[in-house]
């Protein structure tokens, strides 16, 4: 009798015992499936098996909104799929993270509008009993236009619009479904390797809808502004309403860098380089392109200007359009058939923005950029370097309805010094640096003779004990 009821004890051990746990692919280790992260490494945990058909290889790569692996499937090892994870962000509230999952869910639906042979497919989207979503979409091998623009600088115009056409082609199906992908950029443009009937083609393929917008959807964007800065139009740096022709912008934006090796927009030196870049956006026209390679035609030029206009009225109604534009300016390099108007209005600007706009950057004179001594530091008085970058690289998006203290800057509480050029602001820091190296010395010396006198009086009272 005493076996038989202990059997249901054993069976529900045995069962938790067997509950599947998650890996940590760098470690490597396992942890209970209520784990998110890993302890140690912090990389996100993922099972062993996704949606019972896919078996997790390696980690492809990690990003501020997810994680990516390798995978491939259970029945046929050589189907391969890159799995995308949602990671929990520490910290996030409950309402963050359900907005985040939100938008998970919406790309996989934004995918699963499209089937085009130029847009990254879709193959499952799984939640798992601990909650954790998991996307498993086509694996794609290649580089992506940012990395053959940073191997080889600005293309052909033949091969920039070879590689355009494609994208335009997957813009024009996804926007008849309605899906706007809102953050097409050169890292989103992929040259992968793929398998059509018994050979292997290269084929662009688009790819990232995370921020993709889809009509009839309940959930609103209004006030936000979803991409990454460089690449925005206009009234989507707003947070306006926005359409299909946001699109059209993107890969205007896109083609400006391929023919001319650098984005329409470069990050200006401000305390936010992401909201100074929306302002231009917002409030100027981008640099003509022949100006930067005086070797584009102008009829291409003008097709390229005409899709990046501030008027988005004045812009290609349709990627097909644009497409054809592209085709034509090819065909008759000197004919232009668009001018862009002497007048634009600019469009106003968000109050984060404004407010970002107003705030002083404060330049410190080189010959005060010194190390100050302990003691000064404590005195109110604080010296700011610049920021050192030196290389126009895309900061990461930052909405402009977020708070504005991020561009905030420290000011130089000092006291008016003579411009850096003249004489006197030379001696100000020759005097400056040899009070500073006087006052190192004063202290070394003080120490040293703290330490003697501490060494004399051991020796006093060593020597008294003895007697």
């Amino acid at each position: 009798m005493v076996f038989v009821s202990t059997l249901p004890s054993i069976a529900v051990l045995s069962a938790v015992a067997k509950e599947p746990e998650k890996l940590c692919l760098a470690c490597p280790g396992s942890y209970p499936a209520a784990y998110s992260t890993c302890p140690r490494c912090q990389l996100p945990l993922v099972f062993q098996h996704v949606g019972k058909q896919w078996c997790i290889d390696s980690l492809i790569g990690r990003g501020g909104m997810g994680a990516v692996f390798a995978a491939r499937h259970v029945d046929d090892r050589r189907k391969r799929a890159a799995v995308k994870v949602l990671v929990p962000i520490a910290g996030e509230g409950k309402a963050e993270r359900a907005d985040r999952m939100a938008r998970f869910q919406r790309e996989a639906a934004a995918m699963e509008r499209l089937t085009h042979p130029n847009v990254v497919q879709i193959y499952d989207f799984v939640r798992e009993r601990d909650g954790s979503l998991y996307l498993a979409m086509e694996f794609l091998e290649g580089p992506s236009l940012a990395k053959i623009l940073k191997q080889r600088g600005s293309l052909s115009m033949r091969e920039a619009v070879d590689f355009c056409l494609p994208v335009l082609s997957a813009l024009e199906a996804a926007h008849k479904v309605g899906v706007i992908h809102r953050d097409l950029k050169p890292d989103n443009i992929v040259l992968a390797t793929v398998q059509d009937g018994k050979s292997q083609v290269e084929r662009i393929k688009v790819v990232d809808f995370g921020v993709a917008r889809l009509k009839g959807d309940s959930v609103t964007d209004a006030g936000q502004a979803l991409g990454t800065p460089v690449y925005m139009a206009p009234e989507q740096a707003q947070g306006g309403d926005i359409d299909e022709r946001v699109d059209v912008y993107g890969v205007g934006a896109v083609l400006y860098e391929l023919l001319t090796g650098r984005p329409p927009f470069i990050p200006p030196e401000a305390p936010n380089p992401n909201l100074a870049v929306l302002a231009l956006i917002m409030t100027t026209d981008p640099e003509p392109l022949r100006s930067r390679n005086p070797e584009i035609s102008r009829s291409l030029e003008s097709v390229v200007l005409r899709a990046m206009c501030r008027d988005r009225e004045q812009r290609f109604r349709s990627a097909s359009e644009f497409a054809s534009a592209l085709e034509a300016a090819l065909a008759q390099p000197n004919e232009v058939a668009w001018t862009r108007p002497a007048e634009l209005p600019a469009l106003q600007l968000p109050s984060a923005v404004a407010a970002a706009m107003t705030t002083p950057v404060v330049r410190v004179p080189k010959a005060l950029r010194i190390s100050l001594p302990p003691v000064a530091r404590n005195s109110g008085v604080s010296v700011v370097a610049p920021s050192s970058r030196s290389s126009p690289g895309v900061p990461p998006v930052q909405r402009p309805g977020a708070s504005s203290s991020s561009a905030a800057v420290r000011h130089v509480m000092a006291p008016p010094s003579p411009p850096p050029g003249s004489a006197s602001a030379s001696a100000s820091a020759s005097n400056l640096r040899a009070g500073t190296s006087l006052a190192y010395k004063l202290l070394i010396a003080s120490v040293y003779l703290v330490l003697v006198g501490v060494l004399l009086v051991l020796l006093l009272v060593d020597r008294a004990s003895c007697r």
